[in-house]
């Protein structure tokens, strides 16, 4: 797979998460909060384990982590937030209806 399937299959991923905790009645707020530090602490926890030659600091893993994808983060936390937010809307206006 390339990286770029890769980052398709993440957005479909993370959409599908918001809307699904949007049904669930997660507040949006909540969803974006969650989202960005779910990202965040997966993505450090990833590089301070990865095996390098020169130790790392849990600082130095964040750091490194948010360097190189701040971009992706911010993608992917805007992706669940949006569904989030689309689901809810659908949601209270099919309840209006009824």
């Amino acid at each position: 797979m390339s990286v770029g399937h890769w980052r398709l299959f993440a957005v479909v991923v993370a959409a599908t998460c918001g809307g699904v905790l949007s049904l669930l009645r997660v507040s949006t707020s909540a969803l974006s909060v969650g989202a960005m530090f779910g990202l965040l602490l997966g993505g450090t926890w990833a590089a301070w384990k990865f095996p390098n030659d020169v130790a790392i600091s849990v600082y130095g893993a964040f750091a490194s982590h948010l360097e190189s994808f701040w971009r992706e983060t911010l993608m992917l936390t805007f992706t669940t937030t949006l569904a989030g937010f689309c689901c809810a809307y659908i949601a209270k206006r099919s309840a209006d209806i009824q």
